[in-house]
């Protein structure tokens, strides 16, 4: 099912997308791709790009069942060429193939790196989406914020994802009443532009934090 709400009123939105994950690989060429998994990347088993950085050593465990588990801080991230920041995949599962079964699309012809992420730069990001969202309303007062929040990120804070949420009320800089959940993948407008309809591009994200601070 499909839940819509509309607004109609004097109302401003300040929305904000972001993860705060980088690349530590250079980027590769995905060569075989289709929906959510990559065959191939550079004409060799999609796997192969784990092997290559985290040791051969570990290849047997990374395609029993220890991907996931590496995914929370070493997803895929790929460039969109209508965004301004790398777009995140979770990699869920090897299969005997080699193929990567990711929790999202990464299309055929992408580049792709690996990335890297931690617990300080997943409250820091918090803290700058928070902010952004507040200067995106322009100088209105905010009245509510909604979080929408990857599980993944809670993964990696464990005990302390509540910290990231105080991080982005910080940035917010003001108290307003707040409500959000943790999902499993997030549907928002790449670089959170909601004004220019012709770049307001829905995208599907992952391991990413999606803020609309209303007024």
């Amino acid at each position: 099912g499909v839940v819509v709400v509309g607004f109609a009123a004097d109302i401003a939105f300040g929305v904000r997308v972001k993860h705060g994950w980088a690349p530590i690989s250079r980027p590769y060429t995905v060569t075989r791709a289709e929906g959510a998994t990559i065959y191939e990347i550079e004409g060799k088993p999609a796997v192969w790009l784990y092997e290559e950085y985290l040791g051969k050593e570990r290849s047997e465990q990374i395609r029993k069942d220890v991907l996931a588990k590496l995914a929370i801080t070493y997803p895929l991230g790929f460039q969109d060429p209508r965004s301004s920041e790398y777009i995140i995949r979770d990699p869920l599962k090897v299969q005997e193939d080699g193929s990567i079964v990711c929790a999202g699309e990464i299309p055929q012809g992408a580049e792709v790196f690996l990335m890297i992420g931690s617990r300080d730069s997943a409250v820091e990001v918090a803290r700058i989406a928070g902010a952004q969202a507040r200067e995106a309303l322009e100088g209105r007062e905010p009245h509510a914020l909604l979080i929408f929040n990857c599980i993944a990120r809670k993964k990696v804070l464990g005990e302390e994802g509540s910290a990231e949420i105080r991080a982005i009320v910080e940035g917010v800089g003001a108290e307003v009443p707040t409500a959000g959940f943790y999902t499993y993948g997030e549907q928002a407008p790449i670089d959170g532009q909601v004004r220019d309809i012709k770049r307001c591009n829905a995208a599907f994200h992952n391991e990413t934090v999606v803020l609309a601070l209303l007024s």
